[in-house]
C-alpha cells in the first residue's frame, strides 16, 4: 500500500470511528427524531446532529471489511504462494495487540458500570435507557465469553459495552480466515467446499455472522484486486458515499450485505489513487488512526457513564448538549489514553519489533 492510499485509510477510518461515537453520544442524550421534529425552529441543530451522525452501524460493518483488507490480504496473497504463515506466529502477531486493548476494555466496562450504577436515578438508566438493557447483561458468563471473544454469538456483550460484538467478530474471522487459507494451501480449491460448508453452518446459527465473514474475506480480495483503474476512481468515491447513505435505510442484515460493495468501491476503486496534501494527514493522525480499536473498544461505557454521571435530564439539546458532546469526548480520549498506554505495557513488544500500522486495524 503506497503512502497516499494509507493515508487516505487512515481518514476513512477516522470518519467511521466519529461516525460510531457521535452517533453514539445522539442516541445517549438526545430526544428521538420525532420528539425533536415537534419543536424544529428551537431543536434543528440537533435534528441536524443526528442525521449527519446516523450511520454507526454501517460503519461498524465497513470496520470489519477494513480488518479483512488489511489482515486476510496478506494471508490470501500468502495462501495463494502455497506459504501461511505458521498458526503460532499469525495469531501472536495479532492476538499480542488486539487481546490486550480488549481485556483493558472489559475490565474497564466492568469498573466503570458498577461505579455509575451507584449514582441516583442511574439503575433506571442502565435497565430501560437505551437499545438494551444494559444491566441484564452485566454477568459473569458475558464477562468471561467477552475475554474469548465469543460476543455476539455464544454470549453477548458486556455490560455497557454493546459495540465490542465487532471486536468478537473480527477475531472469530482470524480464526475461520487462517483455516481456510491453510486448508487451501494444502489440499486446493477442495478447501472452497468447506467454506461454503462453514458459511451455511454460520448461517443457521445467525445470518449476519456469515455475510460478515464474506465482507472480511472480500476485504481481503480487494485488496490484491483493486487499484488498477484510476480513471474511475471519482466515480467509484462517489458512488460508495451514495449506497453508504441508502445502506441506512435498509434492514440490518441487508445493511452489512451492502458494506461488500462500499468496501470494495472505496478501497478497490477510489482511496489507490487518491491525492491528498500532506498537512491533510499530520502525523497525529497516523496515531490516532492506529489506536481506532483502542478507541471504539472503551467509548460507550464512558459515554454512558458520563450521562448519568452528569448529564441526566438536561443534555437534550443546544448548549447542554454541546457540553456533553464535548465533555464526554474528552472522558474518551483520557480512558482511550490510559488502555493504550496498558495494552503495549501488556503487549511487552520487544523495542527493536514494534507492532507494524497493520498489526493496529
Amino acid at each position: 500500500m503506497g503512502l497516499m492510499e494509507s493515508r487516505a485509510h487512515d481518514i476513512l477510518r477516522m470518519f467511521l470511528l466519529l461516525q460510531v461515537i457521535l452517533g453514539h453520544m445522539a442516541h445517549i442524550a438526545l430526544p428521538n427524531m420525532s420528539q425533536l421534529f415537534n419543536d424544529l425552529e428551537q431543536t434543528w441543530p440537533e435534528v441536524m446532529f443526528r442525521l449527519a451522525w446516523r450511520f454507526g452501524p454501517q460503519a461498524a460493518f465497513l470496520f470489519v471489511f477494513l480488518s479483512g483488507f488489511m489482515v486476510a490480504g496478506p494471508l490470501i496473497e500468502h495462501m495463494q504462494q502455497g506459504r501461511v504463515p505458521a498458526a503460532r506466529d499469525f495469531f501472536k502477531r495479532r492476538m499480542l495487540r488486539i487481546a490486550p486493548i480488549a481485556i483493558g476494555a472489559i475490565l474497564l466496562t466492568a469498573g466503570i458500570d458498577a461505579l455509575s450504577r451507584l449514582a441516583p436515578g442511574a439503575e433506571a438508566l442502565y435497565r430501560q435507557g437505551y437499545a438494551y438493557d444494559l444491566v441484564s447483561t452485566f454477568t459473569l458468563q458475558n464477562f468471561f465469553g467477552n475475554l474469548l471473544f465469543f460476543q455476539p454469538i455464544f454470549v453477548d456483550s458486556f455490560g455497557s459495552n454493546g459495540p465490542l460484538w465487532t471486536l468478537g467478530y473480527i477475531v472469530q474471522y482470524y480464526i475461520l480466515g487462517w483455516i481456510f487459507c491453510w486448508a487451501f494451501a494444502r489440499i486446493g480449491p477442495k478447501a472452497v467446499i468447506g467454506l461454503v460448508a462453514a458459511l451455511v453452518l454460520m448461517s443457521l446459527v445467525r445470518a449476519e455472522w456469515a455475510v460478515l465473514f464474506i465482507a472480511w474475506l472480500a476485504g481481503g480480495l480487494t485488496r490484491g484486486l483493486g487499484g488498477r483503474h484510476s480513471k474511475v476512481s471519482r466515480l467509484c468515491l462517489i458512488a460508495a458515499g451514495v449506497l453508504f447513505v441508502l445502506s441506512n435505510l435498509l434492514p440490518p442484515l441487508m445493511a452489512a450485505v451492502a458494506s461488500i460493495p462500499v468496501g470494495m468501491l472505496l478501497a478497490g476503486g477510489a482511496l489507490p489513487h487518491v491525492s491528498l496534501p500532506s498537512w491533510s494527514t499530520p502525523l497525529w493522525l497516523r496515531r490516532l488512526s492506529n489506536e481506532s480499536y483502542t478507541i471504539y473498544a472503551i467509548h460507550h461505557p464512558v459515554l454512558v457513564s458520563t450521562y448519568v454521571l452528569g448529564f441526566q435530564g438536561h443534555a437534550g439539546q443546544g448548549q447542554e448538549f454541546a457540553l456533553y458532546v464535548a465533555t464526554s469526548g474528552l472522558a474518551v480520549a483520557l480512558v482511550s489514553v490510559l488502555l493504550a498506554w496498558g495494552a503495549r505495557k501488556a503487549a511487552i513488544w520487544p523495542r527493536d519489533k514494534q507492532p507494524s500500522p497493520e498489526d493496529s486495524r
